[in-house]
């Protein structure tokens, strides 16, 4: 579970201050939680809590940083793990768009 939250905790000491961090340390606990569940073998509320970490990502963090896109990943994969191959799919698709993005905005593409 440690691993999961643990590029979380690195954008946690990244944060300019406590008070920017504190969204942050929720998402990092929110995936703590989601791989907590995932091990319990509990798909529905592994889901619900990477739902809301990707959720409180995206209200911190721009869509294309690296965290929020390796979290999109990493719940792609737990749907596929589970069964859940259409949302694995939908998953993937998101984060290459956000990576494309990200490197059209660095190559000067405008973004």
């Amino acid at each position: 579970a440690d691993e999961v939250g643990a590029p979380w905790e690195a954008v946690v000491a990244g944060a300019e201050s406590a008070e920017a961090g504190a969204p942050l340390r929720a998402v990092a606990a929110r995936w703590r939680l989601f791989a907590t569940a995932l091990e319990a073998e509990d798909a529905s509320a592994a889901k619900e809590h990477a739902e809301a970490a990707l959720q409180l990502a995206g209200a911190a963090l721009p869509a294309s940083h690296p965290a929020v896109v390796g979290s999109v990943c990493r719940l792609g994969c737990a749907m596929g793990e589970v069964g859940d191959a259409i949302s694995a799919e939908g998953l993937y698709r998101s984060a290459i768009d956000d990576l494309e993005a990200c490197s059209h905005s660095l190559a000067g593409g405008g973004g």
